[in-house]
């Protein structure tokens, strides 16, 4: 039943098409919170971290931005796991002076603190409402940069 109610509410209706609202011919649809929560932009570098929080009405509002050159790490330790724990016990101390408990987040770029920053980031006390990966994807265009050897 649930299939067939979001396979209704993806075909275009003559309602739809002419403006009117359409959400009275699909009934209990589940409507999504599409609330104004603060959004977390977490930036993955080759080298580094940066945690963005940027304000869910006002997208050019930025409260803070931390990376792990700010929390008094340089160098390869910027890459270790002690590190992300500053960063957000950081992040978290200026958040709840700013009383925040619903995030979104955003996360580009690959590294290898992403996994540890979700296990990490579940045990803190904000509820993420979303979680979206914008990592940019080239679509075939310019030659890639030659790979690191380790």
């Amino acid at each position: 039943m649930t299939n067939l109610v979001l396979y209704q509410k993806a075909l275009p209706s003559i309602r739809y098409l002419t403006g009117q609202a359409c959400w009275s011919y699909v009934p209990n649809f589940p409507k999504r919170d599409v609330g104004n929560y603060h959004r977390l932009m977490v930036c993955f570098a080759m080298n580094n971290v940066f945690l963005t929080l940027i304000d869910g009405i006002n997208p050019e509002k930025t409260f803070f931005c931390l990376s792990a050159g700010k929390v008094g790490f340089k160098n390869s330790k910027k890459l270790s796991t002690k590190c992300l724990l500053a960063l957000l016990d950081e992040f978290e101390q200026r958040a709840k002076k700013l009383d925040i408990a619903k995030l979104k987040i955003h996360l580009r770029g690959y590294n290898t603190l992403r996994v540890p920053f979700f296990n990490q980031f579940r045990s803190r006390p904000f509820e993420i409402v979303e979680m979206m990966d914008c990592t940019p994807v080239p679509m075939n265009g310019c030659k890639p940069k030659k790979q690191r050897r380790l």
